[in-house]
């Protein structure tokens, strides 16, 4: 008798636990159809438009900064100096540079690039964040959805087009503004100014320039011979990378300004020849890849 009243009650048990159980896994897989269809649209969408421009900005950018660089590392002591001098020179309205300044320029031009990249490449989802509210259709309506399991109407292709076309304008604007507002010039300007000023106040502090002055003729004298040697291997990879492209900066005496110019207009046409690549991709994340040959 005991036994069966046991039984009995672990019955009732579990009917209880199941009873109570299967509201609550309802609950649950309501809420979680509620947390994924946002994340597979609205999110996605962003997603997937930051990851295209990364990309293409780094692409550009790291192709411009590596000709640059080759050109400040591998072409001949002598051409190189006279072209640092040159833009330095335009630079400081007229006034020369001191030699050891001249020397410490590739760096400063190399650390200024290194910041000038991350900021443009650090902006990009702050701008695609700003632009793609203003002109996806109906982007409000898509935003109500994230408390819905019901999808949103799925966007028309023309609309997808128009969009991304007018993000692309958008951000390929800003971008252009980012380099302008980061004002590499002024920077690299200001770095050769102190480093002017810091080699000023310690020949001032100094009073053994004669010596100073006689160790340096002397250390020159003897990496005269060093730079030679070092020339040599120099003016052989020099003819390899100039001729594959990177003599563009030959005798440019403002060749950071020629940079910019590059590096800028390069990247708004890359931004629009590969705009076409941004809709497909979109348009196959939002509907069926079967479908995007109708595009």
């Amino acid at each position: 008798m005991l036994s069966s009243i046991l039984y009995l009650f672990s019955i009732f048990c579990i009917f209880c636990n199941l009873a109570i159980a299967a509201p609550l896994r309802l609950q649950q897989q309501q809420q979680q159809d509620q947390d994924d269809w946002p994340l597979s649209n609205a999110v996605m969408i962003r997603d997937t438009i930051e990851g295209f421009y990364e990309t293409v900005v780094d692409d550009v950018l790291s192709a411009h900064t590596e000709d640059l660089l080759v050109m400040l590392t591998h072409s001949p002591r002598n051409k190189k100096l006279k072209l640092l001098q040159a833009q330095a020179t335009t630079l400081r309205d007229g006034s020369s540079l001191q030699d050891a300044c001249l020397a410490k320029m590739p760096g400063y031009i190399g650390n200024q690039l290194h910041q000038l990249n991350a900021r443009v490449f650090g902006a990009i989802r702050g701008i695609v964040g700003e632009a793609l509210p203003a002109v996806w259709p109906n982007y409000d309506a898509l935003e109500a959805t994230m408390m819905s399991t019901e999808a949103p109407p799925p966007v028309p292709q023309h609309q997808v087009a128009t969009a991304l076309y007018s993000l692309n304008l958008a951000v390929g604007h800003r971008l252009t503004q980012v380099f302008e507002d980061f004002d590499l010039l002024d920077r690299l300007r200001n770095d050769l100014s102190a480093c002017d000023q810091s080699i000023a106040d310690s020949i001032q502090e100094d009073t053994t320039i004669t010596t100073i002055t006689t160790t340096s003729t002397m250390t020159t004298t003897k990496m005269t011979m060093t730079d030679y040697i070092v020339n040599a291997g120099h003016r052989f990879i020099h003819r390899l990378f100039w001729t594959r492209g990177c003599g563009k900066f030959d005798n440019d005496t403002r060749f950071l300004e020629t940079w910019l110019r590059s590096a800028r207009a390069d990247l708004r046409s890359e931004l629009e020849t590969r705009v076409g690549d941004l809709i497909m991709t979109i348009y196959n994340d939002l509907y069926n890849e079967e479908n995007a040959h109708d595009f």
